[in-house]
C-alpha cells in the first residue's frame, strides 16, 4: 500500500490451495489451487476530478457435476467529477471476463457503464441517483442479455 496526498495505491496478491477429498470419483480438474490479485489506484487529479483504476482476478471452485472452477478477471475505471458544489457525478465503466472449466463451461464477457449522481440535500442527508447499463455476452444459449438498472437512495449521517 502506498499513499500520498493525491494518490493511493493498494495491491494484494496471494495463493489459495485446497483439496476435495470427499469427491474423488468426480474430481474434474484437480485441486482448487490458484492465485488471486486485487489492484487499486486512486488519484486526485485536481479539485474537480479524481479517478480510480481497478483490476482483479479470482477463481471460485464449484462442486456440481464434478469440480469446476469459475475464473474471473475484472477491470474498472471510475472518474468522479466535482463541478458543482454539493453535487457529485461518477461515471464508472467496468469489464468482467469469466471462464468456467468443465465440459459445459461458460465463457462470459460483461461490460457495464454507469452514471451516478449524489447531492447533499441537508448537512446530514444525501440523495443518490444512479443508472447502469450492462451487456452480458455468453457462449451458452439464452445466457446473453442487455440490462438497464436504476437506483435511488438516501444516506443520513448521524
Amino acid at each position: 500500500v502506498s499513499q500520498s496526498r493525491y494518490t493511493h495505491i493498494s495491491f494484494d496478491i496471494g495463493y489459495l490451495g485446497g483439496t476435495y477429498d470427499k469427491f474423488p470419483q468426480i474430481n474434474q480438474g484437480g485441486n482448487p489451487s490458484t492465485f488471486y490479485l486485487d489492484f487499486s489506484w486512486n488519484h486526485t487529479l485536481n479539485e474537480y476530478l479524481k479517478y480510480a483504476l481497478t483490476a482483479g482476478r479470482v477463481e471460485q471452485p464449484s462442486v456440481s457435476d464434478g469440480i469446476t472452477f469459475f475464473t474471473q478477471w475484472t477491470f474498472g475505471f471510475a472518474p468522479s467529477w466535482n463541478v458543482v458544489e454539493g453535487l457529485s457525478l461518477t461515471t464508472p465503466i467496468s469489464i468482467l471476463l469469466g471462464d468456467q472449466s468443465g465440459t459445459n463451461g461458460q465463457k462470459i464477457q460483461n461490460y457495464s457503464s454507469s452514471v451516478n449522481l449524489g447531492y447533499h440535500l441537508t448537512e446530514k442527508l444525501q440523495g443518490n441517483l444512479g443508472f447502469t447499463y450492462l451487456i452480458k455476452d455468453s457462449n451458452q444459449a439464452n445466457s446473453s442479455y442487455n440490462q438497464w438498472n436504476a437506483s435511488l437512495g438516501f444516506t443520513y449521517d448521524f
